[in-house]
């Protein structure tokens, strides 16, 4: 516990979906001939309603995190494995990022220069949280939120 270790972050994600729908439903109801006045009038309605709803969506989202990370090695497992975390704070512009890593490696894995490869570590947590103007700008206000959880 204590040592260092580097994970070169290198990842990239990509995810497309999308959803249609097409609905069309129709009802009808004739009322036969009765007896009297009722009967008539009753006979000389029809219902009929018909309702249809088409819907299309679509989102596409892509994410590349490229950098480096020195973690430490927290806990040592039971079976030799070393749990990692780390993180790092970036000033850009005005904005903080704060980049967390967290996860577990097999000594293994850990190549001569002591660093490992993201795509190497078992339950893998990267996290980038931003703090400063661009973030507060980018969040929605209270009155969307209030709507968006309303609709």
């Amino acid at each position: 516990m204590g040592d260092i270790v580097t994970v070169v972050v290198s990842e990239r994600t990509s995810v497309k979906d999308e959803a249609k729908t097409d609905l069309t439903k129709t009802n009808s109801s004739n009322l036969e001939d009765g007896v009297g006045l009722l009967g008539k009038i009753l006979s000389a309605l029809g219902f009929r309603s018909d309702s249809s709803m088409k819907g299309e969506g679509s989102t596409e989202r892509k994410h590349t995190v490229s950098t480096r990370i020195t973690c430490l090695v927290t806990e040592v497992l039971p079976n030799g494995n070393l749990v990692l975390e780390g993180g790092r704070d970036l000033q850009v512009h005005g904005e903080t990022l704060h980049l967390l890593f967290r996860g577990v490696i097999r000594p293994r894995d850990v190549a001569h220069d002591n660093t490992v490869e993201s795509d190497m570590v078992a339950n893998a947590e990267i996290g980038i949280k931003g703090k400063g103007s661009l973030t507060r700008v980018q969040r929605p206000g209270l009155l969307t939120q209030l709507f968006q959880a309303i609709f």
